[in-house]
């Protein structure tokens, strides 16, 4: 409860006092979080002096992370006259983060965005995944050591992190998103997980064969020019190794839409699973084609 209260006071922080955009404040964080993995930018925070700018000490601590090529979209960071402000917001990130070494706070600060800015998180650029369910759904696929883990829009990498938890053979993680492929980047550096022994994969996830045991995918459903909703859950059946298992979101609307029905419902339901068709058939009431 008081870690939520003082996540909402950055947020009224973040609003009132800088010029940082909806769709850049979770990134702004996330790199305020991966510098704080840094005892020496956590002694120069707890020193400092105003006589360094902030921009430079992010530049350089993402520069050694291999992030540094992100950092342009803050050139306004070099404003002196706000920099007590970004100064006083990292105080405050570094408070969180020192009682709640565990918790994924990138999700968290973004929840907290969605919720207070009258908006939802297609402007954030992200769609979020509640974390009940994130665990719920790597659960059900019963991940062990030996596994190959797919996640075919990997957005920041909830999936991936609690896949991780169960010793996955390998992580494999697709995000066509710059913006979001750092973050998810960020997010296993959080987590003590170095990005470049993972398979990360920043392009279309169409664009490439994947073989896993095990996947689960949250893709994006009703964005314009976006491949067809449902062809994101035929590429993950056809990713999967034979007795692989797959757990998906899916809108109901998906599968009763009359349009979908002849070409991508019998094939997701016939072709891969008659179990799941006749599972899906009996919890939705459809008709069989």
């Amino acid at each position: 409860e008081n870690m939520e209260k003082d996540i909402h006071k950055i947020h009224n922080y973040i609003r009132d006092y800088t010029k940082i955009s909806n769709e850049d404040k979770g990134f702004f964080i996330a790199i305020i979080l991966v510098s704080l993995k840094k005892e020496s930018f956590k002694t120069i925070i707890d020193n400092y002096d105003e006589k360094k700018y902030i921009y430079d000490l992010l530049k350089e601590n993402l520069i050694e992370f291999g992030l540094g090529e992100e950092i342009g979209v803050f050139e306004f960071l070099k404003n002196d006259q706000n920099n007590k402000h970004f100064y006083n917001i990292i105080k405050m990130v570094k408070s969180i983060l020192d009682n709640n070494p565990a918790v994924d706070l990138i999700n968290k600060f973004y929840m907290e965005f969605v919720k207070y800015n009258n908006t939802d998180s297609r402007s954030l650029g992200i769609v979020l995944t509640p974390d009940h369910i994130t665990k719920l759904m790597i659960e059900l696929l019963e991940i062990k050591p030996g596994d190959v883990f797919l996640d075919l829009c990997a957005g920041t990498g909830s999936f991936i992190l609690e896949a991780l938890k169960y010793k996955p053979d390998k992580v494999i993680g697709c995000e066509y998103q710059s913006k979001l492929f750092t973050l998810l980047k960020c997010n296993l550096l959080l987590r003590d997980v170095e990005p470049e022994k993972q398979e990360l994969i920043k392009d279309n996830c169409f664009n490439h064969n994947f073989k896993a045991t095990k996947t689960a995918i949250n893709p994006p459903y009703g964005m314009k020019g976006d491949e067809k909703e449902l062809n994101f859950i035929i590429k993950q059946l056809e990713s999967l190794e034979e007795g692989g298992l797959a757990c998906a979101i899916i809108p109901i609307s998906k599968l009763t839409d009359n349009q979908l029905n002849t070409k991508y419902k019998k094939k997701l339901l016939e072709e891969y699973s008659k179990e799941c068709m006749d599972f899906l058939t009996k919890i939705l009431k459809l008709e069989p084609d």
